[in-house]
C-alpha cells in the first residue's frame, strides 16, 4: 500500500485483510470512474476514505470529478446514468441555508453552491474485482455521491474547503492514499474541527452531531460544543410536541 501523510496517524492499521479488501476495491473504483469520465483528477474522498484508516463502519462513497468548463449540467444526470452498475440516480439541490437543516434536524446533506451532486447506488450484483477479495463485505448495494466542482479543483476542494478535518482523506489518480495536515493533527490529537465559513457561519448540527456519535473518543471546542447542545435540546423539544 502506498500511504502519503505529513504525520502518522495512531490508529492506522495497514495489514488487515479487511483493510486491504476495502483498499482494493476503492482503488478500482477510482480507474474505472476515471476511465468512464475520461479524467484524469478524479478521487474518492471523504469519510469513506476516513473510515478505511480509522477502521470504522464504512461511510457512503463521495467520487470528486471536476466539471469540464461550457458542459450543458442538464446532460450530467443521463451521464452519470450510464455507468455500468450505478442505478437509481438523482440530482441533490443544496441546501442555500444550513439553518434550514436545523430547523429539519433530518440529517439531510449540505453542499457548497459551487458543486453539482449526484445520488446513487452502485448495485451489489456489480463486480469490477476480484470476488476472492470480497470477504463477504460488499454483498450489499453502496450510495454514491458524484460530487462535480465548479470553479476548483477537486483536489483543492478536498483539501480546503472540506468541513471537517477529518474528511480531508483521499484516492487519487496515482492510486496512492493522503492525508491532509489537518486530518493527521486531528487524528494525533484525536480532535474533531468543522468550518463553515463556505455557508456564512451557518452549521448543520445534525452532521456535527453524526460525527462526534461516529467518533465518541475525539475532542470538540467549546463553541462547537454549545451550539450542538442547542441543537440537541431543540430536537428533544421537538420530539416531546411530536409526541402530544
Amino acid at each position: 500500500m502506498s500511504y502519503i501523510a505529513t504525520a502518522e496517524p495512531s490508529e492506522v492499521i495497514k495489514d488487515s485483510p479487511i483493510y486491504k479488501a476495502r483498499e482494493r476495491k476503492l482503488k478500482s473504483l477510482v480507474r474505472m470512474f476515471s476511465n468512464y469520465f475520461r479524467t484524469k483528477e478524479l478521487y474518492i474522498a471523504g469519510g469513506q476514505i476516513r473510515d478505511l484508516l480509522l477502521e470504522r463502519e464504512p461511510a457512503d462513497i463521495d467520487v470528486f470529478l471536476p466539471l469540464p468548463e461550457g458542459f450543458d449540467e442538464e446532460l450530467l444526470l443521463p451521464l452519470v446514468s450510464g455507468l455500468t452498475g450505478i442505478s437509481n440516480v438523482k440530482e441533490i439541490v443544496p441546501e442555500k441555508n444550513c439553518e434550514n437543516l436545523l430547523k429539519r434536524g433530518d440529517g439531510t446533506r449540505s453542499y457548497p453552491g459551487n458543486l453539482i451532486v449526484f445520488d446513487s447506488i452502485l448495485n451489489s450484483s456489480f463486480q469490477n474485482y476480484s470476488p476472492n477479495d470480497l470477504l463477504n463485505l460488499w454483498n450489499t448495494d453502496e450510495q454514491v455521491q458524484f460530487i462535480f466542482t465548479k470553479d476548483v479543483s477537486p483536489k483543492y476542494y478536498i483539501t480546503n474547503e472540506m468541513c471537517c478535518n477529518l474528511s480531508k482523506a483521499w484516492i487519487g489518480p496515482d492510486g496512492n492514499i493522503a492525508v491532509s495536515a489537518d486530518f493527521a493533527r486531528g487524528v494525533w490529537n484525536k480532535q474533531l474541527r468543522f468550518d463553515w465559513t463556505w455557508n456564512n457561519y451557518h452549521a448543520n448540527w445534525a452532521y456535527v452531531n453524526k460525527m462526534i456519535e461516529k467518533f465518541p473518543d475525539y475532542e470538540i471546542n467549546s463553541s462547537t460544543q454549545e451550539g450542538l447542545n442547542l441543537w440537541r435540546k431543540k430536537q428533544h423539544e421537538g420530539a416531546g410536541i411530536n409526541r402530544e
